[in-house]
């Protein structure tokens, strides 16, 4: 830890305060975060720091106007609505607290189906219809194999039809998915 502490003094002495920046994950919380900046502001006299919350939302948001012509969730729809609700590796209630209401109340009033897949039993996996315990790490690989999956189901329902480019951009894409080792490698078995 000296050695840390030691390094860190001898940047500041040498190059000055604005020579150090930090950068702390958006899982983080408010108090956490809090704390933080403290840290860098006071401990390093600094004012160089950031959380991955601001950059990691705009690439969201740049990837969502790409993919589907849309520039944020607002606008994705209303999951208080929704009569299904599918999340990936999101702890929702302490990310987005008003969406996990909103998801709430499609549970309370519509019924909703909510799947959740994630490698903790949070809040919301609790209320889901549908928990799903995978491997920490292998979100990315359950979103392979889910497009894998649907892929499948499509091409059988789409026999004789031409498939769209988007699908067929789609299964190369995941063409080296194996639903198998999907279930293997994240504990989520298919039930095929």
């Amino acid at each position: 830890m000296h050695q840390v502490v030691d390094r860190f003094s001898e940047i500041r002495r040498k190059h000055g305060p604005d020579a150090i920046a930090g950068l702390i994950t958006a899982r983080c919380t408010n108090e956490e975060l809090y704390l933080f900046q403290k840290l860098m502001r006071v401990g390093f006299r600094t004012n160089h720091l950031d959380s991955s919350a601001r950059y990691g939302h705009l690439n969201y948001v740049l990837a969502s106007r790409h993919a589907l012509g849309i520039g944020g969730a607002e606008r994705l729809g209303r999951p208080d609505k929704s009569q299904s609700v599918i999340l990936i590796g999101s702890n929702i209630t302490e990310t987005n607290p008003l969406t996990a209401v909103r998801i709430k109340e499609a549970i309370r009033v519509y019924k909703a189906q909510v799947v959740v897949i994630d490698s903790t039993i949070t809040n919301m996996a609790k209320l889901a219809s549908h928990p799903v315990l995978i491997k920490p790490g292998t979100e990315g690989l359950v979103i392979d194999g889910l497009v894998k999956a649907t892929l499948e189901l499509t091409d059988r329902r789409r026999q004789h039809q031409e498939a769209p480019a988007s699908f067929k951009a789609l299964k190369v894409a995941v063409a080296h998915v194996s639903l198998e080792q999907v279930a293997a490698h994240t504990g989520c078995r298919s039930k095929r």
